[in-house]
């Protein structure tokens, strides 16, 4: 069962996975490709996260 401090976990995860997905867009537009595979990066890490805390695998506060 998912509580409702995971939910909110999972949200902000994915929020920041969706912040850093729209900054690798602008850096790649602005030919800043290293940056922007940086931030690419993080996007996947923040979404792996928010998977790891919806299976509840990991160091998780419930």
């Amino acid at each position: 069962m998912i509580t409702e401090n995971v939910r909110a976990l999972i949200s902000y995860r994915l929020e920041q996975a969706q912040e850093s997905l729209d900054a690798a867009k602008l850096l790649y537009e602005n030919n800043l490709f290293r940056a922007s595979i940086n931030r690419s990066y993080y996007a996947m890490f923040y979404s792996v996260l928010a998977l790891l805390a919806s299976k509840q695998i990991g160091n998780i506060q419930t």
